[in-house]
């Protein structure tokens, strides 16, 4: 590992214009795509968090989860932000539920196997009107491939989780995290905002790093092109998506490997959760199992739908 940093180290000082561009790729999509369409998720969730609003949330929808994945009462917080608030909320909110002694970690790990999903805003804005330009006869077909093998994924994990693990046994409490006030106080969006630019700032470090390695790849004119544009999208999601999206195919085989490689997730987007489920001594084993799974179902349900 030592001599590969070494290496790569000595690459970025030798070849400086291919690393300003893209960190400038890497940056310009954090601060244009990211910051905006996460952010604010990321403050409104960390501040129901604050106020210990979470439980008032998850009482309509809970029922749902229970029934479908076998999730306890607080763990359904985790499934709700992570289909609809996007790529990581679902690890993010996995390890607050933790850090606060809401769920156990055995149902966390169970949690992040399926509840890391692009939102439906960047499905649709990315990838439909994006990179296919509004194509209005994929839209359907992509929403429901792209939401169904992540369900179907928490379904059937479900029941090997639910056989080897106890959600519901009382999680040993420090009643000082539990203990808020009924009036809400301006120290809880303080917070909020402190923690929620934290995992935002920690997510622009991944995203240019990783953009930065997709640029070196571009530029190896040595590679064939087909294993260049394979490698980039196993690397970083966006841009491995957009050169999916313009390779000489059919309309068909460009979407299924489009949404193949944004329902995986690619490597920069396991390296944000692998770090956020450690910081809550939470497996990352699952959520890549779990990733992988959803991909393939992704593919097949496309395969028959388009």
């Amino acid at each position: 590992m030592a001599v590969f940093l070494i290496l790569l180290f000595l690459m970025l000082l030798s070849n400086p214009e291919i690393t300003v561009l893209g960190a400038k790729t890497g940056l310009n999509l954090w601060l244009n795509s990211v910051v905006p369409s996460l952010l604010p998720f990321l403050i409104f969730s960390n501040l129901l968090f604050e106020a210990d609003a979470v439980s008032y949330l998850t009482a309509l929808l809970s029922p749902l989860c229970r029934l479908l994945f076998g999730t306890s009462k607080d763990g359904s917080f985790a499934v709700i932000s992570g289909f609809l608030c996007g790529f990581p909320m679902g690890s993010k909110s996995c390890l607050e539920l933790v850090k606060r002694q809401k769920i156990k970690k055995e149902e966390a790990a169970y949690l992040v196997s399926f509840c890391n999903n692009a939102s439906p805003a960047f499905v649709v804005s990315f990838i439909c009107q994006g990179i296919f330009y509004g194509e209005k006869e994929i839209l359907l077909p992509v929403l429901f491939s792209f939401y169904a093998a992540p369900l179907i994924t928490g379904i059937l994990f479900g029941f090997f989780f639910r056989k080897r693990q106890n959600f519901y046994l009382t999680v040993p409490s420090d009643p000082a995290l539990h203990k808020k006030s009924s009036v809400f106080q301006f120290q809880y969006l303080d917070h909020a905002i402190m923690n929620s630019f934290q995992t935002i700032v920690r997510l622009g470090g991944y995203i240019t790093f990783f953009a930065v390695l997709s640029t070196f790849l571009q530029s190896a004119q040595w590679l064939p092109i087909p294993l260049r544009i394979f490698l980039t999208a196993v690397i970083e999601l966006t841009t491995g998506a957009s050169l999916l999206g313009k390779l000489n195919l059919s309309l068909k085989l460009r979407v299924i490997a489009v949404c193949a490689c944004v329902s995986f997730g690619s490597l920069s987007g396991f390296a944000q959760s692998y770090t956020l489920l450690k910081e809550g001594e939470i497996s990352a084993v699952y959520y890549l199992i779990g990733k992988l799974m959803a991909c393939i179902l992704c593919t097949i349900f496309l395969n028959i739908l388009l």
